[in-house]
């Protein structure tokens, strides 16, 4: 009797024993497969943010009205500018900024005279991921009797969310 006892205790014993190691087993591969998922989620958030320069440089609210890759109208960029409470919703990001490139400040008046960097949308959120890419800034000219593209290299930079 003393000896069945002891092998029931014993058999209790080892079963403890071995759910204990299969949680332990599974806590370690749970750990395992996770371990990358925030640096995964930070990149997946990067490529968004790169995807979203194309997506914005092509959104009718700022592209030339001619089809072309990249290519912002300054003038409707200047018109949205004053306007970030009212598209708030509307923006994928948390902020838009445009810097004039070329030519250098001071060698025309493309939309004001010596600006260098616009502020088209600010949410007014602290601690911001930026990224850019390079735009064409175009507007509309009249000069000796026809319309003509007047175009200068920018550089468009979102913010997005760390």
């Amino acid at each position: 009797m003393v000896r069945a006892q002891m092998k029931i205790q014993q058999m209790s014993f080892m079963i403890v024993a071995l759910f204990i190691f299969f949680v332990l087993v599974g806590i370690f591969f749970i750990k395992l497969n996770f371990s990358g998922i925030e640096d995964r989620a930070f990149e997946l958030k990067r490529a968004e943010a790169i995807y979203s320069i194309k997506t914005i440089a092509q959104m009718p609210e700022l592209s030339c009205t001619k089809k072309r890759n990249f290519c912002i109208d300054i003038l409707k960029a200047a018109t949205l500018s004053g306007m970030g409470d009212n598209y708030s919703d509307f923006w994928p990001v948390e902020s838009i900024e445009i810097y004039r490139i070329f030519p250098k400040p001071g060698m025309g008046d493309f939309p004001k005279p010596n600006w260098r960097r616009m502020v088209v949308f600010d949410s007014g959120k602290k601690s911001l991921i930026k990224y850019s890419g390079f735009v064409s800034l175009c507007k509309i000219d009249y000069e000796n009797n026809f319309f003509y593209d007047r175009c200068e290299i920018g550089k468009l930079v979102l913010g997005v969310k760390k």
